[in-house]
């Protein structure tokens, strides 16, 4: 039996990971449809293969697999462009936080690897890291910046503060500590966001190298895993 995370439609699921996805013939507590944003969303990549109940491909020219308990992203060598996954669903993103595990970044040179979260075109906020630094913040205008350490920089974490309302990014070695290294503002009218996890190849790269994701969490007051 396929082992994968599962998309609920549902408030106060007080377990998201680790569940074992039921058979075709038994996937009545799947969502596949939802009628409204999932309060639940997450994925830990223990499947054998990417969940299409979870994700569509961004770009299918490149490699996306789930292997071992990761996801891994190959671009190709001298191809311009993106290449990732993003959520199937548009998300919550009120009084929300969503977590991501950066086992690897694509090194080569003219590559970046992003965690986004996208508003629609003119917002877009996200993690972006390269053999040389991570950035935080709006894409049109990056909110901060520090040399990249892929062990200070392992786990990498968006927050939304509904009050003031602003975005806080936070980084961690091990999910447990977290530093916050920027804030940014967000419109009030924003409703729902879309996860992105993907490389982009710019200038062409000879050796764009993998980029590794694992540990997908959303984390909301009805959802905490």
């Amino acid at each position: 039996m396929r082992v994968a995370a599962l998309l609920f439609a549902c408030a106060g699921c007080s377990q998201v990971f680790g569940l074992e996805t039921p058979s075709r013939s038994d996937a009545s507590s799947i969502d596949s449809t939802p009628d409204a944003t999932p309060t639940c969303y997450g994925d830990r990549f223990n499947g054998a293969e990417l969940n299409p109940l979870l994700w569509d491909l961004i770009n299918t020219t490149g490699d996306i697999a789930v292997d071992s308990g990761v996801l891994r992203v190959t671009p190709v060598a001298g191809m311009t462009g993106y290449v990732g996954i993003q959520a199937r669903w548009p998300l919550a993103f009120v009084d929300t936080s969503y977590d991501v595990e950066l086992v690897q970044i694509a090194s080569g040179a003219g590559m970046t690897t992003y965690f986004e979260l996208n508003f629609g075109p003119q917002m877009i906020i996200a993690f972006a890291a390269n053999a040389t630094t991570l950035r935080a913040g709006l894409l049109s205008s990056t909110t901060a910046s520090s040399p990249y350490d892929p062990q200070a920089h392992r786990f990498l974490r968006m927050h939304f503060e509904t009050a003031t309302p602003e975005i806080t990014f936070q980084t961690s070695p091990d999910a447990a500590v977290w530093t916050e290294v920027a804030r940014a503002a967000i419109p009030q009218s924003m409703t729902s966001v879309t996860l992105r996890l993907l490389t982009l190849e710019e200038p062409q790269s000879a050796a764009p190298g993998v980029a590794i994701f694992d540990n997908v969490i959303m984390r909301t007051p009805g959802c905490i895993p």
